[in-house]
């Protein structure tokens, strides 16, 4: 008798058998795939849903797009930052790998990751520079593309979630998009790690949703490309493995199965090691001093923004820049009973998993996403912030969604009256977050607002508006608010230092010195305040203070190239052209293509008889610029020094042609090309 004959199993029979339990599992968690629904894709209703829900969000953020950089940490990242000023190869890998500067104290702006570890981010702000120059704008529109993208995301998260219902969908990715909590997010340009790791979190959830859906490992493990992606955008996105939890339970995954649990050990590993960098990077400076206030006031503070967050979702006013902490020793009783609150929210989500898990899960969603910047251990100056609420407002949209799709449901005689009630609170929504958007203006817009809300309470909004008003050139305006600043902290070195800065600027020398001295007093790690403070003595003619200062500048930090560049100038003035010629060297290792600098270090070469190296630097200066006279006159005393009679004369005279003007010593240099053999 022949043998049965066999054939190989087709390649959906060959993947891994589901036990019963897995199958049931995975039969609750099937949803349709947004992307494969049926009919061309311009044809398909959440097309149209996704498409109005961006060009809403579009339209909330054109104004910003037009703005300027502000002075809250744009410096820090993308304006004063030499790294990604000089976006080479070689800085932008120094954002991954330049180790030395984690838990640096250094407040300088030159610490390769902004005192954190993003290095995507840093390179996304690079590659920003690099190919669009440093203006706001690119930065900006950059923003808001991402943010267009991640309304898309959260669209296609929602409806995957909900198993097709658009309504839900477009609901929570128009509130998300548009509402006036996330402005912070998008028009501030130091936030772009905020829309870029979103981007690939929300990514990682869609993907771990078709994983739950069919149980194919390839899922997870893109999911898990994405999540690594994320945390190198921001540390925050280590709360990812808790939100997949939180996609288990909803989907009736036993939470203590050991698969469920092996599965997400890789996340939570990555997870824990970027919160320890972070940690490391910010308990010098970020983090305050865990005994300065009470573990019952750190309660207060974790449930007051727990508790406001969810009220300003809904109410979206008096939204500042800063939220100060209160005086310990008049405490607001919002702050005493917020804890009270948070625990009846969280007791009322408990008692509703007895009929529902949606409330469960948003709300879940809502705290794992927001619990790390509760401030039960204070970071930062401010007990809340609106970007915070950047996706953790998912959640709690979700609920929502949820709980209009029901009442239409239960009561559809008044579903117009529900969709027109619903669709103009979006719309309110959204006409507070473009309101918003003004704030982003400028300086003065930004910290006029905080001050407005707050007003002598916050030190730090004063002296950045009296920063707005210096670089305006108003200085008696800015000496009112440093003033103001002071009376309010008289520990901040920043003002200080600012204030001296003022002084300086007017050659009041004698007043700007102990403003120097108490900013360096206050903190003796900053670069920039001895650099100021050496640029004061080298004007009074004290060199070896200036000099002294100076060093001082760049052995703190040695990416500060204005330290450089004034110790070049102060050796030059010394006579000391090697010197001067080694510093301004240093200075165009930073910034390479900077011409004038490299005009500078010519003269010195000049000055030193090494006229090969004086021409070396000429002819590089002029292929940077070759509109600049004085370089072509500087070059032509090269060439007669190296008697090459015709290059100077030909130098001279295209000097002459660019306006350079023709005074006595252009004249001797002219006769003395001409007697040249």
């Amino acid at each position: 008798m022949a043998k049965k004959k066999t054939t190989r199993g087709s390649a959906s029979s060959r993947k891994k058998r589901l036990t019963g339990k897995e199958k049931r599992q995975a039969q609750k968690v099937k949803a349709d795939n947004p992307l494969l629904s049926s009919g061309p894709w311009y044809q398909r209703p959440e097309t149209l849903l996704i498409a109005i829900a961006m060009i809403a969000s579009l339209l909330v953020y054109i104004p910003p797009m037009d703005f300027g950089f502000v002075n809250w940490d744009d410096p820090e990242y993308v304006t004063e930052n030499t790294r990604v000023l000089n976006p080479s190869g070689e800085n932008i890998m120094k954002f991954w790998t330049d180790v030395k500067d984690l838990g640096s104290d250094t407040e300088t702006y030159s610490i390769a990751n902004a005192h954190n570890y993003h290095p995507l981010t840093m390179t996304s702000l690079a590659l920003t520079q690099k190919f669009f120059g440093n203006e706001a704008f690119p930065h900006r529109l950059i923003n808001v593309i991402l943010h267009l993208l991640n309304v898309m995301l959260v669209f296609l998260f929602v409806r995957m979630f909900s198993k097709g219902n658009n309504l839900i969908a477009f609901f929570v990715a128009f509130v998300f998009g548009t509402h006036a909590m996330h402005v912070e997010s998008v028009a501030w340009v130091t936030e772009r790690k905020d829309v870029l790791f979103t981007l690939f979190y929300v990514w990682a959830m869609i993907l771990y949703l078709k994983y739950l859906g069919n149980r194919e490992m390839k899922y997870l493990l893109y999911a898990g490309i994405l999540f690594v992606l994320s945390l190198f955008s921001k540390p925050t996105a280590a709360t990812l493995p808790a939100v997949f939890l939180l996609l288990d339970y909803y989907h009736e995954r036993p939470l203590l199965d050991k698969k469920v649990i092996l599965e997400k050990l890789p996340f939570i590993i990555l997870g824990l090691i970027f919160l320890l960098i972070t940690y490391t990077i910010q308990k010098a400076e970020a983090i305050g001093d865990f005994e300065y206030y009470t573990i019952w006031q750190r309660v207060m503070f974790a449930g007051y923004g727990f508790m406001m967050y969810i009220v300003k979702l809904f109410v979206p006013v008096d939204l500042v820049a800063f939220y100060p902490y209160p005086d310990v020793k008049d405490i607001p009783a919002t702050f005493i009973v917020a804890p009270f609150i948070s625990l009846l929210i969280i007791a009322g989500t408990i008692f509703s998993m007895r009929k529902t898990r949606i409330i469960a899960f948003g709300m879940g969603f809502y705290l794992a996403s927001i619990a790390l910047t509760l401030q039960f251990i204070t970071v930062g100056s401010t007990v809340m912030s609106d970007r915070y609420t950047y996706i953790s407002y998912i959640g709690l949209l979700l609920v929502i969604g949820y709980g209009l799709d029901y009442l239409i449901k239960q009561k559809p005689a008044l579903k117009m009256a529900i969709y027109g009630a619903t669709g103009a609170v979006m719309l309110i929504w959204a006409f507070a977050g473009f309101q918003r958007t003004q704030v982003w203006e400028n300086d003065f817009t930004l910290w006029d607002n905080v001050i407005e809300t707050y007003p002598n309470q916050i030190a730090g909004s004063y002296m950045s508006r009296g920063k707005y008003y210096k670089d305006n050139g108003d200085f008696d305006k800015a000496l009112l608010d440093f003033n103001t600043s002071i009376s309010l902290d008289k520990t901040n070195d920043r003002v200080f230092n600012n204030r001296g800065n003022i002084y300086f600027s007017r050659n009041q020398d004698d007043l700007a010195l102990p403003d120097y001295n108490r900013a360096i007093e206050l903190k003796d790690n900053v670069a920039r305040y001895y650099d100021n403070r050496g640029a004061l003595y080298a004007r009074k003619g004290q060199f070896e203070l200036a000099i002294q200062d100076m060093k001082k500048a760049v052995q703190l930090d040695p990416e500060f190239s204005n330290a450089y560049k004034n110790l070049g100038v102060c050796y030059s003035t010394m006579n000391n052209p090697q010197e001067a010629a080694k510093y301004f060297g240093e200075y165009l290792r930073i910034f390479p293509q900077e011409h004038g600098i490299m005009n500078a270090q010519a003269i010195e070469y000049q000055r030193m008889g090494n006229q090969q190296a004086a021409l070396q630097s000429l002819n590089h200066a002029i292929g940077l610029a070759p509109n600049q006279g004085l370089y072509y006159g500087n070059r032509a005393f090269t060439h007669k020094a190296l008697g090459n009679k015709q290059q100077g004369l030909a130098d001279i005279n295209k000097a002459i042609s660019l306006g350079l003007n023709q005074d006595e010593k252009v004249t001797q240099l002219i006769q003395d090309l001409n007697a040249l053999p």
